[in-house]
């Protein structure tokens, strides 16, 4: 899904973005809801998770496809601060079943430097958040509404390829990123539903960016998460971005419940598209 809003990234990348076909195995109950529209969809969860990623995109609205601003738009950047981390380089440990490794909410990944130096990944995080060890708490109202569950960056063991990230929609995008292989995961993300994907080149390295979302087995009848069409509606999401960079694939899941992305989408969604990872010559180059 394109962001909801624009970001610095936006300017750096392709001048168009590459739209991930849908899978086909879960359309019923993403149909059903968008059918319902207004109200009714707002209170049980889609507010602008919609199958036409490019209805209402802020970004194709502000700026031209060259990336420049259009005239008589005024925009106010949104503060944030650096989290990163590095993941060994060379050409990884292609043994079946072996871990990812992670960095879960901006903590070191526990590995040193391999044979092919160091890889740095990073995404940006609100200001207005407070850090993970507080619960991710939006201060900017006075509120304090909790804004993510968890934020994890990860690179998988084995060497990967770029074809891998192009067959995403058709073989499940979180199998294709290799979430299985994360410790701690959570396994409903592998039967979550494809809400949308796409693709787009930023300094030279194309991600691919996925939208997940989740829906529990069951719902209590009568309550008001029973629509009465024999399932239940999302109660929470993953925001996925994945990239192969020097013959590794690397990438940041962002998970949230309901309320989080109904209060905060556009900034979850900015922090997913903030993920770089920058190669060991790219850190010489600087």
């Amino acid at each position: 899904s394109t962001s909801s809003g624009p970001s610095e990234s936006d300017t750096t990348a392709t001048a168009s973005a590459t739209t991930v076909p849908f899978a086909g195995a879960s359309a019923s109950r993403r149909s059903a809801l968008q059918r319902m529209g207004g109200a009714t969809l707002a209170s049980i969860f889609l507010p602008v998770m919609t199958a036409n990623a490019d209805d209402g995109d802020l970004t194709s609205q502000l700026f031209n496809a060259d990336g420049s601003l259009k005239e008589g738009q005024v925009v106010e950047v949104a503060k944030s601060r650096t989290v990163a981390t590095t993941f060994p380089g060379g050409s990884g440990d292609a043994t079946p079943g072996k871990r990812a490794l992670v960095s879960v909410d901006g903590a070191a990944a526990a590995a040193s430097a391999g044979e092919g130096g160091a890889v740095k990944v990073s995404y940006e995080l609100p200001e207005k958040w407070s850090d993970a060890s507080q619960g991710y708490l939006d201060r900017s109202e006075g509120v304090n509404a909790k804004s993510a569950d968890r934020i994890t960056v990860f690179q998988l063991a084995g060497p990967a390829e770029v074809k891998t990230l192009d067959r995403a929609s058709t073989v499940g995008a979180a199998r294709a990123l290799g979430i299985e292989t994360l410790p701690d995961y959570n396994p409903s993300v592998l039967k979550a539903d494809l809400i949308s994907g796409r693709r787009s080149t930023r300094d030279g390295t194309t991600y691919y960016e996925f939208d997940l979302a989740v829906a529990p087995a069951s719902c209590a009848s009568g309550s008001k998460e029973d629509l009465g069409l024999g399932f239940c509606p999302y109660d929470s999401i993953a925001l996925l971005s994945a990239a192969v960079v020097d013959g590794r694939m690397y990438g940041i899941m962002v998970e949230c419940d309901r309320d989080e992305w109904k209060k905060g989408n556009a900034d979850l969604k900015r922090v997913r598209s903030s993920f770089r990872v920058e190669s060991e010559l790219e850190l010489l180059e600087k």
